[in-house]
Order: structure tokens, then sequence, then C-alpha cells
């Protein structure tokens, strides 16, 4: 029997309601006079609370960035640099003379650069560098004068003066050349910060070992990098008037110092360089890294107290090779914002004060309109019921259909309802996909597969049908969020995705739109990284002529997915071309990029036909196994024949991966704990619209044309 409701009733309790604000009124007002102070108090707080983390975030943001434009050219230089050693004649009796001329351009064109030096396993050495009367270089030749040192000075590319002297060190014990004698070539590291030898400077040395493409014999490039002009970057950067920026080590040794008038000069700031921050007279320094220290250095910011002023403290890691870091750090005095926020206070006071008159009025207004809004919510809320469904909010839509989040009469159970679009309804063709779709999604019971429950018709003869209510997140919001998952994972993923289309494509069924949006992350009864495969929305049978293809150069699907032979042949439809579209998939998830991208649908179906894709190592700037590499492209294939027979050889080829068994359920869980606080609560609530029952009704085969027409132009 329909519900309906009273109107006397409503009457009566919309009154009792309205009597009720009027008593409390002046109540509330008062109450929330004094909630606004308090309020406003607690804000004062909150908001240098906010500011101290936006400031100190930013600060450390732009040391790093600093950092990565300080150390990034001068690794590809060395490369650059070694790679121009190649050159060099070794044996010759000028080698000094082209040491000079290959590594001269580098001490110009780097101004961090304060010497490059070359050596090799028996402690012969090549050292150039400019002490700012001109170029010298250093020439120790342990097979023709061993223990003796060679020195050159250089003026406009020729010898100015010439000297020998007993060589007092031995090159390989330097930390240059001990740093990677024992790595492989190609090897490159940092040195920790030290003094250099020759020139007395604190720095680091960045280190590369090579072989030499003719001799064979190995060396070891390094450049000796001036420390002190990173405390020019770090004595320019104030959070605030009075904030501090740094650089320090693991060990609390000073490479960027923070600014101060001591630290003005050059020769103040090489002096203090490489000085450990218990050795500063800055209480702000020395207390926060103590606090830092104290609290097991969290990577958190923290608010820590230095000569009766409380602070703001952030200590960031910048990696500038895998295990070794300096940390960058930004400290903000509270007492650089109180004066802003006090003013901003007061005129806040002042508004709330004016605006008493005025809040009983609001308070009256909003709680009527409220009350009202709430009203007509719950009369729709009755009024949208489906059978036994009773409809609550909208999830999503696409297609010809729109999904809600409902609630079961009896049951209690969350479920999903899609609807069928009101336009959509008087179209007989678009009533035949949609009972196409629930007949197809029924049939089948894969755990992989989201279940159907029920189907039905409104009144009106709108159709619609209720499945499992999912939460959790599609494939492309991960990658869009977290970026590529690592390779055990695709496979545990793509190996469910196996399942689902195995048994839809034994039911002979082709899904026809497999993509990133169509396939969800759950977390079902305590186990994590549950597939499901949503949207049968194209569902097809094998071998059956699709009506809607019947119109010229209709294509039905998604373009960035699609097989080859859905855009020149699209009623060519097989198990196959789920494989190449689940293939797309993995490319994404493993590279986070598609396989193909364009300017338009044109141009991306143009080249899944012409094209043959990257490698999803190249693509993703990473190695990738192999074994799943060779795999993915051949799902990719341009010929359904040369790609895996079916779903069950596809899953059986994963399992034989080498990374098939990296990913656990174990390491799916721990995904999901450390990432609950940046997932939604409810990931189905989102508004998400998969481009499914996707229709380029183009015409496609001169488009193609046209755009590899373009293509060989170019």
């Amino acid at each position: 029997m329909p519900r309906t409701l009273n109107s006397g009733s409503l009457r009566t309790g919309l009154g009792a309601t309205n009597r009720r604000l009027v008593r409390n009124l002046v109540l509330v007002a008062l109450v929330t006079l004094g909630l606004c102070f308090l309020a406003l108090v607690y804000f004062d707080k909150r908001l240098v609370d906010t500011l101290s983390h936006k400031l100190i975030d930013q600060t450390t943001l732009a040391i790093s960035s600093k950092l990565d434009a300080y150390f990034s050219p001068l690794e590809q230089g060395l490369i650059i640099a070694q790679d121009q050693l190649e050159r060099v004649d070794f044996f010759s009796g000028h080698l000094a003379e082209d040491f000079y001329h290959v590594m001269k351009p580098f001490l110009r064109n780097y101004p961090h650069l304060s010497a490059v030096i070359a050596g090799n396993i028996q402690g012969s050495s090549l050292f150039i560098l400019n002490d700012g009367n001109g170029v010298l270089t250093r020439e120790i030749d342990m097979r023709a004068k061993p223990g003796i040192s060679q020195w050159r000075r250089w003026q406009d590319g020729k010898v100015e003066e010439s000297w020998s002297r007993r060589a007092d060190f031995d090159p390989r014990t330097r930390p240059w050349f001990r740093n990677v004698a024992d790595k492989d070539p190609g090897a490159m590291a940092y040195t920790e910060p030290y003094v250099f030898y020759t020139t007395q400077k604190p720095g680091i040395s960045i280190s590369r070992k090579w072989r030499h493409g003719e001799t064979g014999e190995e060396y070891v490039l390094a450049w000796d990098i001036i420390l002190q002009d990173l405390s020019i970057l770090t004595t320019s950067l104030r959070p605030t008037e009075h904030g501090l920026a740094m650089v320090v080590t693991d060990d609390a040794t000073l490479v960027g110092l923070p600014a101060a008038k001591r630290y003005a000069q050059p020769e103040a700031r090489a002096a203090a360089v490489l000085e450990s921050v218990d050795a500063l007279d800055l209480p702000p320094v020395q207390d926060a890294f103590a606090e830092w220290e104290q609290r097991g250095r969290p990577a958190d910011i923290f608010r820590y107290r230095t000569q009766g002023e409380p602070w703001w403290a952030g200590f960031v890691a910048y990696e500038y090779l895998p295990g070794r870091r300096y940390w960058t750090a930004a400290l903000v005095p509270e007492s650089d914002f109180l004066a802003e926020l006090s003013r901003t206070r007061n005129l806040a006071i002042a508004a709330i004060a004016g605006g008493g008159i005025l809040l009983a009025l609001v308070i009256l207004v909003s709680s009527v309109r409220s009350y009202r809004r709430e009203l007509r919510n719950e009369v729709s809320r009755i009024e949208r019921k489906l059978g036994q469904y009773r409809l609550e909010h909208r999830i999503g839509g696409g297609g010809n259909g729109t999904v809600y989040r409902a609630a079961h009469a009896f049951l209690r159970r969350p479920t999903a309802v899609k609807l069928m679009n009101p336009e959509f309804a008087r179209s007989d063709r678009a009533r035949v996909r949609f009972e196409q779709e629930v007949q197809a999604m029924s049939g089948l019971s894969h755990p992989n597969t989201v279940a159907v429950y029920d189907y039905g018709q409104t009144p009106d003869g709108t159709l619609y049908y209720a499945m499992e209510y999912l939460t959790g997140l599609a494939l492309d919001a991960m990658v869009q969020s977290w970026g590529p998952v690592p390779a055990s994972r695709l496979i545990y993923i793509m190996r469910q995705v196996c399942g689902s289309l195995a048994e839809a494509h034994g039911k002979g069924l082709i899904h026809r739109d497999i993509k990133t949006a169509n396939i969800m992350l759950c977390e079902r009864g305590g186990v994590f990284d549950v597939v499901k495969v949503l949207d049968f929305g194209l569902v097809k049978e094998a071998g059956q002529m699709d009506a809607e293809l019947t119109q010229a150069d209709a294509l039905v699907g998604t373009p960035l997915f699609m097989a080859p032979e859905l855009i020149s042949e699209p009623d060519r439809a097989s198990p196959q071309s789920d494989i190449y579209a689940l293939g797309a998939v993995g490319y994404q998830l493993i590279t986070g990029r598609h396989v193909f991208e364009g300017a338009n649908a044109v141009e991306i179906c143009a080249a899944h036909l012409q094209e043959e894709p990257v490698s999803p190592s190249v693509r993703a700037g990473q190695p990738v196994a192999a074994d799943l590499e060779g795999l993915l492209l051949a799902c990719l294939a341009k010929k359904p024949e040369d790609r895996p027979a079916h779903a069950l050889d596809l899953d059986s080829r994963l399992a034989a991966c080498g990374d098939a068994n990296g990913w656990t359920g174990a390491d799916a869980r721990d995904w999901w704990q450390r990432h609950q606080n940046d997932l939604p609560l409810d990931y189905s609530r989102q508004t998400h619209t998969p481009l499914s029952n996707t229709e380029l009704l183009v015409d496609v085969s001169d488009r193609l044309k046209s755009a590899a027409t373009a293509a060989q132009a170019k």
C-alpha cells in the first residue's frame, strides 16, 4: 500500500517546532555569541598553526627545489665530462694538455665546481682547478715518474709556469676515489662533506667510475663541489621576517647556513660551513635541533620554545642518492604572525558585536529554511521508492542510466540501483540494451564480477536493476592519486580480472569496455584488493551482429582501451578484444600513462591501428621485468591471433611471471591501512561518471586516413 503523508499532522509538527525555535531563540543567540568569541580565540591559535605549517612546508620545498637545481646539473655534467675523456689518449706525451683543454670548459660553465680529478687504480691521477690566478693542473704518472707530481699553470691555453714536487699523498686514499673504487663501472656516488686537500675549502665530491673504451682500464672521475655556495641559497631564504632556513647532515653538520649577519661575507660563510650545530651561537637553531633529536627526528612540524618564545620547526629529508641524504630545515617564530592576527581578531570581534542584533533573525530564518528543506527531502525520499528499494543519493552515471545508493525496505542492506535515464525510456533500442546488460550480469556469478540482485520497472515504465553496493576506488583514481603500481600488485589485480572475464567469455559474452574506470578495488569481508569488474553496458554475445553497428562507421567503446579490430571492423568483437583492453589497463597501471594518447578520439584510434606501443619500461622510465613487459605487449598485439588465446591463458602466463607471488593479501591489507586516511570513507559517493557506452558516430575510415596522412607529413 503506498505510503502517504497526513497534512494535518505535518502542520501540527511544524507549528510545534516553530514554537520551540522562538522560545529558545534568545538563549541560542546568547550562547552563539559566546561560542563565537571562544571559537575566535581558538581559531586564532589554529590559524597560527596553519600558517606556520604552510610557510615551513613552502620553505623546505623551496630548499629541496634549489638543491635539485644545485645537484642535478652536476651529475649530468659529470657524465658528459667522462664522455669527453673517452677521446683523450692516456698514453700520449701531452696528456696534461689534453686534460686541460677537455676539462677547462666545465670549470667555466659550472660555478659550484672547484676542481676536476681523474685517477686509476695504479695511483696515477690528473687534477685541474681555477685558483683565481689562472688554471692549475697536476699530473701524477705512476708509470713514468712514480711519487712525483708535475704542476703547470696555464694562461690562455699555454703553459705559463711548470714545476715538480714530490707527491705527499696517495690519490687512492682520498674520499673521492675510495667512494667508488670497489663499485662497478658506471656507479656514481657522493662523499660526506669534508675539507679538500688542495684548496682547503669545505665541500663534497661526486665521483663516477668508468672503463676506457679503448684501453679497458678503469678510472675514477670526480668533481669537487664547493658547499659554501649552498649557504648563499639558505641565507637568502627567510620564511618570515625573523625565520631561518638551513641544511644539515645526519650528524648535525651544517652545509647550508641560516641567515645571520655574521655570515654576510664569503669568508665568514666558508669558515662556518661544516661546523656542528652545537658550535653555533644561535639558540633558535640549537634548541630546534635538540628538540627534534629528543622527539626522535619526526617528519611532522613541531612547536618548541627558545629564549622564552614559541617557535615552529620542520625538518625534511632530501635524498640526493639512495641512502644518502641531507635535512632541510625551516624555523619560524610565532611572534611573526601575532601582530597581523591581533588586528584580524579585533575586527572580527567588532563584526560579531555589530551583527549580534541581527543574529536572532538569521537563526530563525535559517532554522525554518533548514527544517523545510529537510522536510522536502524526506518527502522526496518517501516518494523515490522502486519496488522494495528506497533511493538515498546519486552515486554516478553514464551512458543510458544513473546509479543510486539505495536500501532494501526489509533487509536494510545497502544496494546500488541503476535507473534507466528518462530520456532513454522511450527508446526501444535503449531498452533492449538495458535489458541486455542486466541479463548478461545476472547470468554471471564470479566473485570478481559485480553481482545483480533484482530487476524491475517503475509505474511509468522506467527500467532499473539492483546490484551489490561497493566501497573502494576505481583503478584510474588509484593511478591518479598514487601513481604506477608495483609489478606484483599489477599481476595480482589482472589475474582477478582474468577470472571475471573467463566466466563471461565462457558464456559467450564479450565485455567490450574493459578499462581502469570499470575495475574497482574493494574490501570485502576483511579481504583487501578484491577486484570487481563493473559496467557490462556494452556486453555482446560472441558472433552476434550488433544492430547498432549496422550504421556506417559507428564505434562503441572507450577509444583509449579499444582493440584495433573494433575500430576497423566493429562487429569483430572477440574475447581477444577484451584481452587487448586488459593489456591497456595493465600498461596504464605499470606506467601511469595510457598506451596511446592524442588530441581527440580519431588520433587515438589511428594510433591503435598503426603504431606500435612504447615498451612499458621506456614509458615508465624505470625497469619492468622482461616476462611481464613481454606479456603486456603480447596482449597489445595488433592481430587478435597474436594475443593470449583467452583469459585463462593470460591468467596462467601471469602466474608464471617472476613477480607473480610478490603481492599477497597481507601486502594489500598493509597498503589499505597505510592509506586509510587518504581514501574516501565512501568512495562510491564520489561523482564517478565512466565513459561507458561511448558511441563515436564518425566517418571513421576517412578520418583515420586523414590522420595517417598528417602523421606521415610530419
